[in-house]
């Protein structure tokens, strides 16, 4: 009972981080962003690194970068402004198609792994599907609102 606690706290983290990834790969991809910092979970670090943290609520996750040419960013079209935060839910929607080959391909033979491997799919539809969505939430907007609140701005400049 404790394993399969412990493990489906790892795959939430882990799907976590690599939807946190994938808004920092797209920011680095369009922005040439910098300081990259992915934080899993809120309240009370209970690791913490200058890159990365781990939270003692596995509730959420967070993904700060800096942009070192604002101007650059300013003048991009809302389609390039809309990748970084596309990221996330795109990174998430790999990893469920990845993740549903790997277990359609027999590449798991251990039942107990076999459900640890169908819970990381479940995991990460679940990040996709409640990120995409055009939310607000406590202080806070899922990426699909941020998404449309980048292609609903006024400023639509185009290089």
């Amino acid at each position: 009972m404790i394993k399969r606690i412990l493990c489906y706290y790892i795959i939430f983290l882990i799907s976590c981080f690599m939807h946190e990834l994938g808004h920092i790969i797209m920011s680095k991809i369009f922005f040439d962003t910098t300081n990259h910092r992915i934080e899993l979970g809120i309240g009370k670090s209970i690791i913490d690194f200058r890159k990365f943290a781990i939270k003692i609520i596995p509730a959420s996750g967070r993904a700060y970068w800096t942009i070192l040419d604002l101007d650059r960013y300013n003048k991009s079209d809302k389609w390039r402004k809309i990748m970084p935060t596309l990221g996330g839910p795109l990174f998430s929607l790999l990893m469920t198609f990845l993740l549903i080959f790997l277990y359609r391909n027999n590449s798991v033979t251990n039942q107990f792994w076999k459900h640890m491997m169908m819970y990381s799919i479940l995991t990460n539809a679940a990040f996709f599907i409640s990120t995409i969505l055009p939310v607000k939430y406590l202080n806070n907007i899922s990426d699909g609102m941020g998404i449309i609140n980048i292609l609903k701005s006024a400023e639509d400049k185009v290089n």
